[in-house]
């Protein structure tokens, strides 16, 4: 019967001598891999700060720049320029104030409210005209309403080939005021002439002389 303890206590000894290496090396293992993700926590939590100032720094630094190209672009001399103003569409760009120098056909685009028409046109040094106004004995005084708004009128006179007299005249009448005479001839054929109508209202064609023909006339803004 002691042999059998004995036996039996050896057999156990040599079992728990197995056993322990065992335990220890699992100890271990589980230890070493609590370490590592312990670890990976630990940098997780490291870098998400790190990340979010990250991302906050480059949103501020859009946000700069977005910024610097909205403002306008200042000069060496330090004066500054500012972004051209966008345009609307053409039916609000022809509403506005007419530019200087602009010129107006006043047969087309301000026709006069007075004055006797060329039924055929005319012929002047050869030329064939097909529309403009004549001034007769029996023809009424061409006139606009100016309204002020233009400075400079330009008028285009002679007298037709087939008129029965070489030359003819006429006067240049504002807002009651005669303001000018000229003669025109077929000798000459076809003249240009210009008249100061600055802050003028009505502006009027007066016969004077025989046959005179206008074949064109332009005001200026």
């Amino acid at each position: 019967m002691s042999d059998s303890v004995n036996s039996g206590r050896g057999g156990t000894s040599r079992v728990f001598r197995i056993l322990l290496p065992a335990g220890l090396i699992l100890a271990l293992a589980v230890g070493f891999v609590g370490g590592i993700r312990f670890e990976q926590r630990v940098l997780s939590a490291m870098q998400t700060p790190q990340a979010e100032s990250a991302n906050k720094q480059d949103t501020a630094e859009k946000r700069a720049e977005s910024d610097r190209t909205r403002q306008p672009a200042v000069t060496e001399e330090g004066q500054t320029k500012q972004p051209p103003e966008e345009t609307g569409g053409g039916s609000e760009a022809s509403n506005k104030a007419a530019p200087s120098g602009q010129t107006v056909d006043l047969f087309s685009d301000l026709t006069p409210f007075n004055g006797t028409k060329l039924a055929e046109g005319a012929v002047i040094s050869g030329v064939h005209y097909d529309k403009g106004y004549y001034l007769a004995w029996n023809a009424d005084p061409i006139r606009w309403n100016f309204d002020g708004r233009f400075r400079k009128l330009t008028l285009r006179a002679g007298v037709p080939d087939d008129a029965d007299m070489n030359q003819g005249s006429f006067a240049v009448v504002v807002d009651g005021e005669t303001i000018a005479e000229r003669t025109v001839s077929k000798d000459r054929g076809l003249e240009t002439f210009t008249f100061d109508v600055t802050n003028r209202r009505i502006v009027s064609l007066r016969y004077e002389s025989n046959l005179v023909v206008i074949v064109q006339a332009m005001a200026e803004k």
